[in-house]
């Protein structure tokens, strides 16, 4: 995974510096997926 404010380049050097690389599709969570993210943390919290 990406570290927090890697960019996908940066991903992408280090893989095809280990391995070729065929294919690379970047997932972008929906607003779903991110508020229930946010609400499982939250609940972690406390």
């Amino acid at each position: 995974t990406l570290e927090e404010g890697g960019s996908p380049n940066d991903l992408l050097a280090y893989l095809t510096s280990r391995a070729s690389v065929t294919r690379f599709v970047e997932v972008i969570p929906g607003a779903n997926d991110i508020f229930i993210r946010t609400v499982k943390d939250n609940d972690n919290d406390q």
